[in-house]
């Protein structure tokens, strides 16, 4: 087998492989929003608790279309135990995702569990903040300022 023949083979299994990877993502999107919009909350639960791992499969751009506006919909649930479980996942999604995207989509969504009637998620966002200033994902003055 000669040199050049050998280097196509492995291009065509590289652009398959990336044609395939990106099949498979494109169907775990469509399982884990069925999911999402289901009213169990084992199933919400253990969606939220992984949504850092899910954030470095699916990559940036599917992270940023598809799994940011599950996590805006965590302020909505009257379950408290998937807000604590949405709010543990910030700041492993936040890593992935940069501090831009943090204060600009997430961090709005996630001050409203401040006045959360329960008490384990007021201090679950304390903790998250504080986890993300010290990460400085966001910043002593954004959070001041914006709230």
């Amino acid at each position: 087998m000669s040199t050049d023949a050998h280097h196509v083979d492995h291009v065509e299994v590289f652009v398959n492989y990336d044609q395939e990877i990106d099949v498979l993502r494109t169907q775990f999107v469509s399982i884990i929003s069925d999911y999402a919009a289901r009213q169990d909350t084992s199933i919400q639960r253990l969606l939220f608790s992984s949504l850092g791992s899910l954030c470095d499969f699916f990559g940036t751009k599917i992270t940023m279309n598809e799994l940011i506006p599950h996590l805006g919909t965590c302020s909505n649930k009257k379950e408290f135990l998937i807000k604590l479980e949405c709010l543990k996942s910030v700041t492993g999604v936040g890593i992935r995702v940069g501090k831009q995207t943090l204060s600009q989509y997430m961090l709005l969504v996630y001050t409203q569990f401040l006045h959360d009637s329960e008490e384990l998620v007021v201090f679950e966002i304390i903790r998250t903040l504080s986890r993300l200033l010290k990460l400085r994902l966001i910043s002593k003055s954004t959070l001041m300022d914006d709230y």
